[in-house]
């Protein structure tokens, strides 16, 4: 499926993979039951094909506690 096929919130522009009812119904599952370790796996899983899954990944990594696990984040060097 595609993301904007799927809708999404009012105050979002462009539905995409990461912005769409969907996410944001399995981001409020995974933040009421706590089961983040399910849901950092699953987006991982998904990372590999869409990168736009990080900003999720980085949600989760939020509302797991004070301390978060580093986020390996690729590096991207502008040369003006």
């Amino acid at each position: 499926m595609e993301g904007w096929q799927l809708g999404s919130d009012p105050e979002i522009q462009v539905a995409n993979v990461a912005t769409n009812h969907l996410t944001t119904a399995l981001m409020k599952y995974f933040c009421i039951t706590g089961r983040w370790e399910q849901g950092i796996n699953l987006f991982h899983k998904l990372r590999e094909r869409e990168p736009d899954v990080d900003l999720l990944l980085a949600q989760l990594y939020l509302e797991m506690g004070p301390e978060p696990p580093s986020i390996p984040v690729p590096v991207i060097i502008l040369i003006i």
